[in-house]
């Protein structure tokens, strides 16, 4: 049988619904396009095309991957956060939607700060959405972004590096607060779910 772009989607939408996955359709084009290099508006617009013997091999291990409820972030090595593409791995925790309202938040206070330079510290930055955001969206920043995980700060330094903050951006293996320095905005998203509620969380969110 040769498998379309449009019949594959439809089989793997029904396939992830058998399996308990909440968004079926969505996360099958999220992981066609991420087989086929492509953006899932071009999906629709070669959805007839025929894929290739090793394209389906790869879909296939990453459908078998994603019903085992690994977090489609970590099967992707991406997350988009504030409109931004950021690099992860399972040595981050994956930027939630609602963590926005921090970056939003201090972009608006930023505002009100006459300065010249704003500085602000992120406390356990991990993949450093919430670091490269600010630096990203308040032009005059300065941030100073900890983690105590060596392998986080090597991913938050690479997202530094794609969207070109890196001479704004200084990430340091720390707990908790630098040696020194004053800071305008101090920000921090760090893990907020009570240990024993972990337990009866989704196995996408632990």
């Amino acid at each position: 049988m040769n498998w379309t772009i449009s019949s594959l989607l439809d089989w793997a939408t029904q396939y992830f619904s058998k399996h308990g996955i909440e968004t079926p359709r969505l996360e099958a084009e999220i992981l066609l396009s991420h087989t086929l290099n492509l953006k899932r508006i071009q999906l629709f617009l070669s959805h007839e095309r025929i894929l290739k013997k090793e394209e389906l091999g790869k879909f296939k291990k990453l459908i078998l991957r994603r019903i085992k409820h690994e977090p489609i972030a970590y099967i992707t090595g991406n997350k988009t956060f504030m409109s931004l593409d950021f690099l992860v791995s399972p040595d981050v925790l994956i930027p939630r939607p609602e963590t926005e309202y921090v970056v939003e938040a201090a972009v608006e206070f930023s505002k009100t700060i006459i300065k010249d330079v704003i500085q602000i510290l992120d406390i356990g930055t991990g993949s450093g959405a919430l670091a490269v955001s600010l630096a990203y969206y308040i032009k005059n920043s300065r941030i100073t972004a900890t983690d105590i995980s060596k392998k986080a700060i090597t991913i938050a330094k690479k997202n530094s590096e794609k969207y070109n903050t890196s001479d704004r951006t200084n990430f340091v293996v720390q707990d908790l607060f630098p040696a020194d320095g004053s800071f305008d905005i101090i920000v921090s998203n760090p893990p907020y779910i009570p240990t024993e509620e972990i337990e009866k969380l989704e196995t996408d969110v632990k």
